[in-house]
């Protein structure tokens, strides 16, 4: 199984590899420019928790299925991982935001809109292959 706080499970939102933050932002820092500049980064394609669990089940060679953590759980599943009020709190706000469908990962006009390289399947094969 698979926890998401991202719901539902079938939805597809805009992803992207950190090697691909990585690799943006040394390039952006090594081209000259000035002023304010936005660079909306997302992976090669949009993913859900359901195509993230097929990519784990698919690295594993096993069944993975997303399943959706009920937003009455967030707090208690994440004070586990050491987090303050605060932090869960901010980070509860966020994800009912993009449940909601209020965060538009495209609504920025002036952004230099890029794109990563590195797909799902490879990020997810590559963590796994660390883990073990």
């Amino acid at each position: 199984v698979l926890p998401s706080f991202l719901a539902p499970l079938d939805r597809a939102i805009p992803m992207v590899a950190t090697a691909d933050i990585g690799r943006l932002a040394a390039e952006a820092l090594r081209q000259d420019w000035a002023g304010r500049r936005v660079i909306a980064l997302q992976g090669p394609a949009s993913y859900s928790p359901n195509d993230v669990a097929a990519a784990f089940a698919r690295a594993l060679g096993r069944p993975v299925e997303a399943l959706a953590v009920p937003e009455a759980g967030w707090a208690e599943a994440l004070s586990h991982g050491g987090f303050s009020r605060r932090t869960i709190a901010g980070f509860a706000e966020m994800m009912r935001s993009v449940n909601s469908g209020h965060v538009d990962f495209g609504s920025d006009p002036a952004a230099e809109p890029r794109r990563g390289r590195e797909p799902i399947d490879t990020v997810v094969a590559a963590l796994v292959k660390a883990a073990a």
